[in-house]
């Protein structure tokens, strides 16, 4: 994969599925965002969401819902020019 977005999303494990049930649902979207996502097991949840530039954009120390953090990349300059250049 090219340049691409990390969602970094530590939970503790009983939401783990919850969390991979949810972005297999949203799998087209991830992709087209160029989101790559690691899930780890952890005692203390924390959401982290790092730019093409390497740029921490989000981070939280809780889980962060998936609609808040797809929210933040569409409001990011590069995202606005993917979705410009592809009209």
């Amino acid at each position: 994969m090219s340049a691409c977005r990390r969602l970094r999303l530590a939970s503790p494990p009983e939401h783990l599925a919850v969390l991979r049930e949810q972005l297999e649902a949203k799998a087209e979207y991830v992709r087209e965002l160029r989101l790559s996502v690691e899930l780890e097991s952890a005692a203390s949840a924390l959401t982290v969401l790092t730019g093409i530039d390497g740029g921490v954009k989000l981070r939280e120390a809780k889980l962060v819902p998936l609609e808040d953090i797809f929210s933040v990349i569409e409001a990011m300059p590069m995202r606005r020019w993917e979705k410009r250049s592809k009209n």
